[in-house]
């Protein structure tokens, strides 16, 4: 797999996405007969918590933290680490969104007269789409169902007191899906809490002369995160 050719695919089709998005939004319509006799107190503002501008595109962009358990050949490894995004709201109750992960976690093994040390770095590149469903009169908080998809690239570093050391990295595709908790604390920043599973492909790594492959991975992510929108 190139892994530069897929992130260029994802990030182009998270751009089209999000021009489609502004493109939508930015666009007027003529008032109906409802809007022209004045405000009901039965319809929806044209505002909202997750929409703060009733016109034009609403981006956000989050930061926040990654508890990640990877599962592959019965071996477990736990990862921690953090996240970047940005993304847009189609409406009210769909949005979409890019986002940059970085994990770290490491493995030791000793034994007398022979130690060895595993780090190893994730990086993550996933494109997802969400369905937003608003809880409340308010809809001050909203439950999040998120399907994605992206690139999963790992760096595996071996340091063993007798083999010596080495390292490598391998991208595979990875997609999966999640569901948490948004709450809008008010128009302008939120808070977000999720659980997420993501199915990585199979990697392959050479060092110290011996060539390494790691079946398809089960992950579970736990995740939080704060958001300012724009």
């Amino acid at each position: 797999m190139n892994p530069t050719d897929m992130t260029k695919t994802i990030c182009a089709l998270f751009t089209g996405l999000l021009i489609a998005s502004a493109s939508a939004l930015a666009q007027t319509t003529p008032p109906t007969p409802a809007q022209a006799a004045g405000p009901s107190h039965s319809s929806k503002p044209d505002s909202s918590y997750a929409m703060p501008k009733a016109t034009g595109p609403n981006f956000y962009f989050e930061v926040g933290g990654t508890y990640m358990k990877a599962k592959t050949e019965g071996q477990k490894q736990d990862f921690y680490g953090g996240t970047i995004a940005i993304g847009g709201r189609l409406d009210r109750i769909s949005k979409v969104q890019l986002e940059i992960g970085r994990l770290s976690g490491d493995d030791k093994h000793s034994e007398p007269g022979y130690s060895e040390k595993n780090d190893f770095t994730v990086t993550t590149a996933l494109l997802s789409a969400s369905a937003c469903i608003p809880l409340g009169k308010k809809e001050q908080c909203e439950l999040r169902l998120t399907p994605l998809a992206g690139l999963y690239s790992m760096k595996w570093k071996v340091n063993s007191s007798y083999y010596g050391s080495g390292n490598d990295t391998d991208t595979a595709f990875s997609w999966g899906g999640g569901a948490g908790i948004t709450y809008h604390i008010n128009t302008r920043f939120y808070v977000d809490a999720g659980y997420r599973y993501i199915r990585v492909g199979s990697t392959e790594y050479k060092m110290l002369g011996v060539k390494l492959k790691l079946d398809s991975m089960d992950t579970h992510s736990a995740t939080v995160s704060v958001g300012c929108k724009f």
